[in-house]
């Protein structure tokens, strides 16, 4: 009786010792799966402000080379040179409240 009792101890034991095993495994990729994510996360910010500059230069270079250009791309760049004015002004108007 006293040895079964050992055995289940034993088996007990070494099972629990698997699982402990098997649990910081399972929490050492957890962690670094999160902190991956977190730099995933800082990687693609970062390339999605990489792409509103570029955009923004685009634009204003898609002005600059429009203005040599014939009437109508002239206008078109007055009008988006207006459009640009106007978002000034209305952030100036907020920086000011």
């Amino acid at each position: 009786m006293a040895r079964d009792f050992k055995q289940q101890l034993d088996s007990i034991s070494a099972k629990l010792l698997v699982l402990s095993e098997r649990y910081h495994r399972l929490d050492e990729s957890y962690r670094a799966a999160k902190a991956e994510i977190t730099e995933l996360k800082a990687t693609l910010l970062a390339r999605e402000r990489e792409i509103d500059r570029l955009k923004v230069d685009n634009e204003y270079l898609t002005v600059a080379s429009t203005v040599g250009g014939n009437r109508e791309n002239r206008e078109a760049t007055r009008a988006l040179i207006a459009d640009l004015v106007r978002d000034i002004d209305r952030c100036i108007t907020d920086l000011l409240e």
